[in-house]
């Protein structure tokens, strides 16, 4: 994948780190409801009957949820959405940037898609109660 986030050059990708968390820092925790949204997030993971592959090799669902809870633990304070959360964490790895893929029974998709259709769904069923 190839975007202003995640050029394709060692000296690019290294610039738009250093850009996003000079413009990440200036941002605070994500507010209760963002926290929320993240925290269901990470349950949805976390009990998912799905496994996930990160950097070509296969975790269970209490393993991906760990390793995205560490890598929220130390981004928090750059995070303000789940939106956030999803595209700079849970979508790829931050050192290989390969696509981390979500594979449930024989289908496999790109985890950022399947997470951000959970937080859709998870919006409209909290909008209704």
């Amino acid at each position: 994948m190839t975007s202003a986030l995640f050029p394709r050059s060692r000296a690019a990708r290294c610039a738009a780190i250093v850009a996003f968390a000079l413009c990440a820092s200036a941002r605070a925790d994500p507010d209760p409801t963002a926290q929320r949204e993240i925290d269901h997030l990470l349950d949805y993971v976390g009990t998912s009957s799905c496994s996930f592959v990160r950097n070509g090799e296969t975790f269970p669902a209490a393993k991906a949820r760990d390793h995205l809870a560490m890598k929220y633990r130390f981004t928090r304070s750059r995070l303000s959405t789940a939106e956030d959360f999803i595209q700079y964490l849970a979508t790829d790895s931050s050192t290989s940037h390969e696509p981390y893929k979500i594979v449930c029974g024989t289908q496999e998709r790109l985890a950022g898609p399947w997470l951000s259709e959970e937080l859709a769904r998870y919006r409209k069923t909290v909008a209704t109660k």
